[in-house]
């Protein structure tokens, strides 16, 4: 044999046999990794590194006795000072703690407190000591304490960065068991598939991914059976919920395939119940999705139709104002079109009115108008705008708004024209029988445009 002559040619060289060992363990070779590890210890029988993988391998093979005493030589053996030997003792506690035989609460909780001390122990000769803090997280986790387990693996995870981090997958499934046990599904499955996204993407299992897997697994049917039994639900919410459901399936079927599912202390009619319990969740969730989803189409339509109508009502509303505005608008232009001809045509009658005064000439006393004379001018005056009528000879009757707008267009402009003839004039002319005769004329207008404003 290779092994016994490289013993005899290199008798000292125990690592050849511990990695063999290692090797022979990762394929599920327990009785040929034990048996290697034998052949290291007849070369160094407290060799720490020899001792503390042979008691993980008893550990492996369900001998709890073999592996806590092995644990505890190899911690002898240094001392107490080797972190590896007292991280595995403390892993043995652990696991003694968790067993699936019936558990015996007070012995759990001497487990639990001897586990969490020495983790603390390593955590005091190295406090960068990763595999420690994530021990000691699990204790704390076991113990209900979450919020501060989830804050420790979370600094686990961050001082595991880079390709160290692959190494280390512990600390997601850790995360993931904490988020699980807080209800939170959805960061839980977020941490599984961290872990395991190759089980999901190659469709493989590996022999030390199985518990992952089966955590993984469960962890989504807790998610899908959740979210069914909601009276409310999403169509977003159905629709992960069925590849939650597929995703479950997938994974419980694997694991029912894989052939040494004894070994890591699963029972394959178990695993097989949960392949029906998935597929029974899966085509529930189906049908839920598909009255979702046409929940949500008929939500859409009607939103559309709310939306069509709003839009139409706004459309009408503006072209309501629109046309009120433009109504409006021609009303104020047609008053003040109409305005204006009114001053145009008052403006017309003062410039006939100035201009006949002008020229006219009385061809009695010797040119200077009697009283007769400028009620006559006054006459054809209101005959000119429009206030006598030329058949009949009689007054019309003004209406009273009509007179004040008049008066209240032209005193300017007869106040200017007044103070203009007073400054021209001589004080004979203002006491001349002409100036009386006129302002007797003007005095009667007066009177007569007050009687059409009264009437």
């Amino acid at each position: 044999m290779i092994i016994p002559r490289g013993r005899h040619e290199y008798p000292g060289y125990i690592d050849a046999y511990l990695r063999l060992a290692a090797s022979a363990k990762a394929q599920n070779n327990l009785p040929l990794a034990i048996e290697l590890v034998n052949e290291a210890l007849k070369v160094d029988d407290k060799n720490p590194n020899a001792l503390s993988l042979l008691g993980e391998l008893e550990l492996k093979n369900d001998d709890w006795v073999k592996a806590k005493e092995t644990f505890r030589a190899a911690n002898d053996a240094t001392d107490g000072k080797d972190s590896y030997a007292i991280l595995s003792l403390g892993n043995w506690n652990y696991f003694a703690a968790m067993r699936n035989e019936k558990r015996n609460p007070k012995l759990e909780a001497t487990h639990l407190e001897k586990a969490k001390e020495l983790y603390t122990k390593v955590l005091t000769q190295h406090n960068s000591n990763m595999y420690a803090a994530n021990g000691s997280g699990i204790i704390l986790a076991e113990k209900g304490q979450f919020d501060i387990a989830k804050d420790l693996f979370t600094q686990v995870q961050e001082a595991a960065s880079g390709s160290v981090f692959r190494q280390m997958p512990d600390v997601w499934v850790n995360l993931a068991h904490v988020y699980f046990a807080q209800g939170n599904f959805a960061l839980a499955v977020k941490m599984y598939q961290n872990c395991f996204a190759e089980v999901l993407l190659q469709h493989r299992l590996s022999n030390s991914s199985l518990l992952g897997s089966f955590d993984l697994g469960a962890v989504m049917q807790k998610s899908s059976s959740s979210t069914l039994q909601k009276k409310k639900r999403t169509a977003d919410e159905v629709r992960s919920t069925v590849t939650e459901a597929e995703n479950a399936v997938r994974v419980f079927t694997q694991l029912s395939g894989a052939s040494d599912l004894h070994v890591h202390g699963f029972d394959s009619k178990k695993i097989q119940t949960h392949v029906q319990y998935c597929t029974h969740l899966l085509e529930g969730a189906k049908v839920h999705r598909e009255a979702a989803e046409r929940e949500e189409l008929q939500n859409r339509q009607r939103l559309e139709v709310a939306r069509q109508a709003a839009l139409a009502e706004e459309a009408r509303r503006k072209a309501e104002e629109h046309r009120k505005y433009q109504l409006e608008k021609r009303k104020q232009e047609d008053e003040l079109r109409r305005l204006k001809q009114e001053e145009e045509k008052i403006q017309r009658i003062k410039d006939d009115m100035l201009i006949l005064f002008c020229n006219f000439e009385c061809p009695r006393n010797n040119g200077r108008a009697t009283h007769m004379d400028l009620i006559s001018v006054r006459i054809e005056l209101k005959m000119m705008m429009g206030k006598v009528d030329p058949v009949s000879g009689k007054e019309r009757k003004v209406p009273a708004s009509v007179v004040r707008r008049r008066r209240a267009l032209s005193s300017s402009d007869e106040e200017g024209e007044l103070m203009e003839g007073q400054a021209n004039s001589s004080p004979q002319r203002e006491n001349s029988p002409v100036r009386q005769e006129e302002s007797n004329v003007e005095e009667e207008d007066a009177n007569l445009e007050d009687d059409e404003e009264a009437n």
